[in-house]
């Protein structure tokens, strides 16, 4: 209700004057909901407040919805749960017949090593073994955001290897894009393996 307030009147009909203008240009308008909390796990209070944002926004004209910090949750065994449930209320509460769902590629990848097995054999083809299935989290989501450090005291075989293991995701039954980002020498919060 706090967001709804925020929105009322003037800044609610421009975001849906927004929308409008979006969806004339043949463009779609994505919304990021944040999902960090303190836990590993997505407790009943968070699944409420992503049920209540994803309604907002979807009944607002957002086609799209961007899943912040899901990573997190990768070893919650109830996360497939969470998520079709989140991509039912999504279907409900859309007016829009194309609908976008996103998360980083983080979250596949720690989805694929949640296992002590996995998580000993990072190679590409094991994380798509084990990240795909029947089941999988990653079928919900049709674009995944990769975030690259292209920084210059980078070492060039970590470089490699993150876009081998981002790109095994192209192969994925549901075939997510990937939506690339890029960071380099002036960026601040640079994610780093090595």
């Amino acid at each position: 209700a706090a967001l709804a307030d925020k929105l009322e009147g003037k800044n609610l009909s421009k975001f849906a004057n927004l929308a409008e203008r979006l969806h004339e240009s043949n463009l779609s308008l994505l919304v990021d909901i944040p999902t960090y909390s303190n836990e590993q796990t997505v407790d009943p209070e968070l699944s409420y407040s992503v049920s209540k944002a994803i309604q907002f926004w979807a009944t607002n004209g957002a086609d799209g919805i961007s899943f912040l910090g899901l990573q997190q949750y990768a070893k919650d065994r109830f996360i497939n749960d969470r998520l079709r449930s989140w991509v039912t209320d999504f279907k409900k509460d859309s007016q829009r017949s194309e609908r976008i769902l996103m998360t980083s590629s983080q979250f596949p990848m720690a989805y694929a090593a949640r296992d002590e097995s996995s998580a000993d054999s990072q190679e590409p083809a094991a994380l798509l073994q084990a990240g795909v299935g029947d089941d999988s989290p990653v079928e919900h989501f049709h674009l995944l955001e990769a975030t690259l450090n292209i920084s210059l005291n980078r070492n060039y075989t970590h470089f490699e290897k993150d876009i081998e293991k981002i790109s095994v995701w192209d192969r994925a039954p549901s075939l997510p894009w990937i939506m690339w980002k890029q960071l380099g020498d002036d960026a601040t919060a640079v994610p780093s393996d090595g």
